[in-house]
C-alpha cells in the first residue's frame, strides 16, 4: 500500500485534475458533494 499523498487544486478545477491523474495511471479520490439551492 503506498502512502497518500494531498495535492490543492484550483476551485472548480478538481474533476479534470481527477481525469489528468487517471490518465497518468495515478489513482485518485475527488469527494464531491451535489447540492440543490432554491433561491427565495
Amino acid at each position: 500500500m503506498h502512502p497518500w499523498k494531498v495535492i490543492y487544486v484550483s476551485s472548480r478545477a478538481e474533476k479534470k485534475v481527477a481525469e489528468r491523474l487517471k490518465e497518468k495511471g495515478i489513482e485518485s479520490y475527488v469527494p464531491l458533494k451535489k447540492e440543490l439551492k432554491q433561491w427565495p
